[in-house]
């Protein structure tokens, strides 16, 4: 797409400068053609920044959802954002989870949604993104990974989606983490390393 796109544009470009006229090529299908180049190019910008944040905003939507065990067990939640996280795995793009990881990477796109005058009590998208990215790097998260590996992990039976998913969030954020984060994280890292299959 990019070499033709390119091809027609100094072709007619250089026509026009040095003939002050086109007359070899049908105006019309030259026409048509770059507006369908122009269209993929602005459809492919656009899922490149936007599908990063639509896993972003299911979660969120989901999370709206969520209610904690009757004594407000911080537990249940950070259990019921793994879960959530572990549901993505799969549908979510590479860029997501790099979006959580740096956000910081990321500041032009996630402040492009920025909310002027957010009502109180509501959040907008950068919020979000900052509130999963601290979540993912807190010790009640890591600790529900390890809760999660140690319920599903056996001799007779493992769970090799959440084996993988906590695989490469252990290479991803071990180097990052602090404090507790990283002493489950390691806790973590000791299961995945005595699982064989």
């Amino acid at each position: 797409m990019y070499p033709y796109f390119a091809f027609d544009i100094s072709l007619l470009r250089n026509e026009a400068a040095h003939k002050g006229i086109v007359s070899s090529i049908d105006a019309e299908d030259m026409a048509y053609n770059l507006v369908l180049d122009l269209n993929t190019l602005s459809q492919m910008v656009k899922s490149e920044s936007y599908d990063k944040f639509i896993p972003v905003i299911m979660t969120h939507d989901n999370m709206i959802k969520w209610t904690p065990d009757a004594v407000g067990n911080s537990d249940a939640l950070y259990d019921q954002l793994l879960r959530e996280f572990l549901s993505l795995d799969k549908i979510a793009n590479t860029h997501f989870w790099k979006l959580l990881k740096e956000p910081e990477k990321y500041k032009d796109e996630i402040e492009f949604y920025r909310v002027k005058d957010l009502p109180a009590g509501m959040i907008d998208l950068p919020g979000i993104v900052g509130v999963m990215s601290a979540l993912i790097k807190s010790e009640g998260f890591w600790r529900a990974l390890h809760r999660l590996l140690n319920d599903y992990t056996s001799p007779t039976f493992q769970w090799r989606e959440a084996i993988d998913f906590a695989k490469r969030m252990r290479d991803d954020y071990i180097a990052d983490l602090v404090g507790g984060a990283k002493s489950e994280c390691i806790e973590v890292s000791k299961i995945l390393n005595g699982i064989k299959y």
